[in-house]
């Protein structure tokens, strides 16, 4: 990869880089109207994991939800088949499983 030469940007004035910066239509500063109209967006990325297991027990279904420090150290590097193993031999009775992802308020 080559590296950029930046002699050309370093000999440029502040006032300079700022007028190329106005200059450039896909860099325009946010106006009050346009801050306004904007929104936060949740990151994806940032959501709990949360795993809800599917249990049958005397002919009950039921529901258990894990708590978040489980589900963490469960799904840390871990393949599905093996979180599912031992899922199930930990939960006797479990035959199904829900991981979903929980956005945070």
């Amino acid at each position: 990869m080559k590296e950029h030469d930046w002699s050309g940007f370093d000999a440029l004035t502040d006032e300079e880089v700022h007028a190329r910066a106005l200059a450039d239509p896909d860099a325009q500063p946010l106006t009050e109207e346009r801050l306004a109209r904007m929104r936060r967006v949740p990151r994806a990325w940032n959501a709990r994991p949360r795993i809800v297991l599917k249990l049958m027990s005397s002919g009950v279904r039921t529901e258990l939800e894990l708590p978040e420090a489980e589900v963490m150290s469960r799904l840390d590097g871990v393949t599905f088949e093996k979180f599912w193993t031992e899922l199930r031999s930990d939960y006797p009775g479990c035959f199904g499983v829900t991981v979903s992802r929980e956005l945070p308020p």
